[in-house]
């Protein structure tokens, strides 16, 4: 409820529209495993229909984000999420491992990218963004001069992420992992890490910008036994 309210006071203009055609250039890619939603696909009139997840990822399909327009997961998946089975603030184990996976790819996409992010919530310190549909969402916001689009699709037990711009990039943007091993804080292990985001001159090769994205703490789910020694830190 909360977030409805807040989401209706927002001054922000959303990306809503969608292009037959896609933008030039490729600015980051990720490819993610997707579990099944649980659908089977069906046959009419000699048509194979998608599963639902699969219809959903097509929300997000072709997006464009114009200069000063903010994304929002929550208003771009809505309506899909619904037909997922979204009822009174829950929903299937399965769908929200679906959408924890988009969700994840997306963020993956825009911390390569000079986009803004605005409102992300990461549990327990880990990488992976929550999904609650009642009262938290996925945003980031478009603060440069050109267009970009996102281009997502399913492809069998895997989701194939894109974001894409009118113009060239002068820059890449890349993450790096540093300070990896595992914490031992009383009687439980935590995986740490740290994780870097580089913006490098695509012709200097030359960083000219370096910033912490993540200082990773997630605690150890599996036996502690199999914790290799020397990546423990003490």
């Amino acid at each position: 409820m909360k977030h409805r309210f807040l989401h209706k006071k927002s001054k922000d203009r959303f990306a809503e529209l969608h292009s037959i055609t896609l933008l030039e250039y490729k600015v980051s890619d990720t490819v993610a495993y997707i579990k099944s939603d649980g659908t089977k696909p069906a046959h009419a009139h000699g048509h194979k229909h998608e599963d639902k997840l699969s219809l959903s990822v097509k929300s997000l399909d072709h997006l464009i984000i114009h200069p000063g327009e903010v994304f929002s997961f929550r208003k771009t998946m809505g309506k899909a999420i619904k037909h997922l089975g979204y009822h009174n603030h829950r929903l299937s184990a399965e769908t929200r491992s679906g959408l924890s996976v988009i969700i994840d790819s997306l963020n993956v996409l825009i911390l390569q990218s000079p986009l803004e992010i605005k409102d992300v919530h990461l549990p327990n310190g880990g990488a992976s963004p929550i999904v609650s549909y009642s009262d938290m969402d996925y945003r980031f916001k478009n603060n440069t001069h050109q267009c970009f689009q996102l281009h997502v699709f399913r492809a069998g037990d895997f989701v194939h992420a894109e974001l894409r711009s009118e113009e060239e990039m002068l820059f890449f943007y890349r993450l790096t992992e540093e300070e990896r091993g595992f914490r031992k804080e009383g009687k439980k292990y935590y995986q740490v890490s740290k994780i870097y985001r580089e913006v490098v001159g695509k012709h200097t090769g030359e960083t000219v910008d370096r910033i912490l994205v993540l200082d990773n703490r997630s605690e150890v789910t599996f036996d502690y036994s199999l914790i290799p020694k020397d990546q423990v830190i003490e």
